[in-house]
């Protein structure tokens, strides 16, 4: 017995130490440093008690110790984290390496082969069906969603005192997602008014089952995330998502089958409420080798686009407010802006060209949006070596795109953590590697919905400000920050909101 346990003993270590030198061995001839790690776990046990709010900090503070290019093991997995605007544009600027990476098939049982998780083939074809539905004369109409949407945040708003703490987040959340429902799926939730959405909670819940697997070496396994409670209660939420989205779906396939509110989506498109369905009549009425999309194929795009432009939203926004109200003089030159484009009149309509003339706020939305970029990590995945710009990336490496610290980055961004909107101003972007500002991505695989979203952001502060005067709440700090799939503020965003007497 005892020498069964020594040879037992011998066997792991030996194997400890073949893959301790097989780690050394593929990182050989790369930029990639960091700490030290275990044979076999590699830094695994770095965040297998980390909460989330830890996590990020954990990350910020590699970058820092090591530089822009860092390198971990989660047990056998290479992640190679990059934080270099010359290397991240050759990634994300290459039309070949855009697969993404592992960690982004957990959102497969939600997202399903939609047009975030898809490569290849696939994507191409997607991209180019959904490419329409983002064009500016389709935004033009989404402008009233906007408004409508916004009127209604700050009419809610009436029930606080000045002086009421108010933690926004919550509120936006359902701000977004009655914005998207209505302008993308010709849905109107009116969850700001009822308070109540099963699918917003679901989606703040499987986001953060998601973002704690990431992390723990166990759960990363298949076999045994499916018989952990978070797998299970992931299957559950996701059955409940599914069943929202494929509601609308058939609603709306039945309703273009009466030829209701049915439409073209070419130029010539009658303006009217057809117009703001773009997204699901595009999709409902598209064909790829002369066969429609399945509901299954349709759900994915909805779903898709459901995640990306209600959370990561919700975050952008939260966050703006949350600069705009710590910073007064910021606050007072957008209200200049608002005055002199738009006027103060709560009731004058605007459109999409006023929302692009407003330039200052562009900047203040941009610089927020460095500071907390909703998204703070993208990766890709390599399963061949790859040698770009002289950067060596072993085979069956993710790369690790790290946006959130490249906003922080000094060489990049002078004294970074001031409050600056004007470094977004044009002279000043000049020059400036414009892969050093990420927030939506870039390249092929950039963000399909990001002028959507820019238009969303500036329509609800002009609406916010033409009312009131925000203030950060006095009780509260500042916000701890949670990397999930999209930052949060483990705390919330308090502000304070009193109307405005001139």
């Amino acid at each position: 017995m005892l020498v069964f346990v020594a040879l037992s003993i011998v066997a792991v270590l030996l194997f400890a130490l073949f893959d301790y030198r097989q780690k050394i061995k593929r990182l050989e001839g790369t930029q990639f440093t960091g700490p030290g790690f275990l044979p076999i776990l590699g830094h695994a046990g770095f965040f297998l008690f980390k909460k989330p709010s830890e996590v990020l900090d954990l990350v910020t503070k590699g970058s820092q110790e090591f530089g822009k290019m860092t390198r971990v093991w989660m047990v056998n997995m290479l992640f190679l984290g990059i934080a270099d605007p010359k290397y991240v544009e050759a990634i994300l600027n290459s039309p070949v390496h855009i697969n993404k990476a592992i960690e982004y098939s957990y959102l497969n049982n939600w997202l399903g082969d939609g047009l975030l998780l898809t490569t290849g083939k696939k994507w191409q074809t997607r991209r180019k069906i959904l490419t329409p539905a983002f064009h500016f004369k389709i935004l033009e109409y989404f402008v009233e969603i906007f408004d409508k949407q916004s009127k209604i945040f700050v009419e809610k708003l009436e029930q606080f005192s000045a002086k009421t703490p108010v933690n926004i987040c919550p509120l936006i959340s359902l701000l977004t997602f009655d914005v998207i429902c209505e302008s993308a799926m010709g849905t109107s939730m009116e969850s700001q008014l009822n308070r109540n959405s099963e699918y917003v909670e679901g989606v703040k819940e499987i986001t953060d089952i998601l973002h704690k697997r990431m992390y723990n070496a166990l759960l990363r396994i298949e076999f045994f995330y499916r018989l952990s409670k978070s797998g299970k209660r992931e299957r559950e939420i996701v059955k409940t998502l599914h069943k929202w989205t494929d509601r609308i779906i058939e609603k709306r396939r039945q309703d273009l089958l009466e030829g209701i509110a049915s439409r073209k989506v070419q130029g010539n498109a009658e303006v009217g409420q057809k117009d703001k369905m773009a997204l699901l009549d595009i999709l409902l009425q598209a064909t790829v080798d002369g066969k429609p999309l399945t509901n299954e194929d349709i759900r994915e795009e909805v779903n898709t686009f459901m995640f990306a432009g209600h959370d990561t939203t919700t975050s952008g926004i939260s966050f703006l407010l949350y600069n705009i109200a710590l910073y007064p003089e910021v606050q007072e030159k957008i209200v200049e802006e608002i005055k002199y484009v738009l006027g103060m009149d709560p009731k004058k309509l605007f459109t999409f060209g006023d929302l692009k003339n407003m330039t200052y706020l562009e900047c203040v939305i941009k610089e927020s949006l460095r500071l907390f970029t909703p998204v703070p990590m993208v990766a890709r995945y390599f399963p061949e070596e790859v040698e770009l710009k002289c950067m060596r990336i072993p085979a069956k490496s993710n790369v690790v795109i790290n946006a959130f610290c490249m906003g922080k980055d000094p060489s990049l961004y002078p004294d970074p953590d001031t409050f600056n909107p004007e470094r977004f101003l044009e002279d000043e972007i000049e020059g400036r590697n414009p892969y050093s500002y990420i927030p939506f991505s870039a390249g092929p695989r950039n963000c399909i919905g990001q002028k959507f979203a820019m238009a969303e952001m500036k329509t609800l502060v002009v609406r916010l400000l033409q009312k009131y005067r925000i203030s950060v709440d006095p009780s509260y700090d500042k916000p701890i920050l949670i990397a999930t799939i999209v930052l949060r503020a483990k705390n919330g965003i308090v502000l304070n909101f009193e109307k405005r007497t001139s």
